[in-house]
């Protein structure tokens, strides 16, 4: 039987040997052979990229997704936001978001250059443009239990009832707030995480 640190470097090989992905931003961790991947990608290309990378390892038993669109996603609504003045922008924003970009501190400069990296400088829009949409067999041969969790006024809101109409068992969840569950519900989607990696 493989040891924990063993599967853990195993995880970590699979991903370095995925040259599409930045690694460095994506960590395993394991306790008593379950595998919890955690990290941050950069494009829908990354993201696809690291599951490929997981998938020769077949000791992941538990998958949590927060607000992960499916293609093909709403891009409309992306253009619009793009194509509006500044000020209106900030205006369409989450409260929780204005209230940082208002104080001007650490915290609003870093979501100020987030979304001006993911808007200018990632291929997020053109990789969603174009990905191809995941058959609902596929969905439904997830081999893991599925936690969906989405903001209810969020535009990826479908893509959480789908999952949970397609995938067996999948836990789905709706948190008060949109696309920025970590900033607008906290607590809520912590211990929603907790309760079902440690369950």
């Amino acid at each position: 039987m493989e040891t924990d640190t063993a599967l853990q470097q195993d995880i970590i090989a699979e991903l370095k040997w995925e040259r599409s992905l930045d690694s460095t931003k994506i960590g395993a961790s394991i306790e008593h052979g379950v595998v919890n991947l955690a990290g941050h990608v950069a494009s829908f290309g990354e993201k696809w990229s690291a599951k490929r990378a997981a998938q020769p390892v077949s000791r992941v038993k538990r998958l949590a997704i927060v607000e992960a669109p499916l293609p093909p996603s709403r891009l409309e609504e992306m253009d619009q936001f793009l194509g509006q003045s500044p000020d209106t922008m900030l205006e369409s924003l989450p409260e929780v978001l204005r209230a940082a970009l208002a104080t001007g501190g650490r915290r609003g400069r870093r979501l100020v250059e987030s979304l001006r990296f993911l808007a200018t400088g990632s291929s997020l829009f053109e990789d969603l443009r174009r990905a191809e949409d995941i058959p609902d067999a596929t969905l439904a041969s997830l081999g893991c239990p599925l936690l969906a969790v989405y903001g209810t006024e969020s535009s990826c809101r479908p893509v959480g009832r789908r999952l949970a109409a397609q995938v067996p068992g999948c836990r789905h969840v709706e948190l008060p707030g949109g696309h920025f569950l970590p900033l607008e519900s906290p607590q809520a989607l912590g211990g929603i995480l907790t309760e079902f990696l440690d369950g």
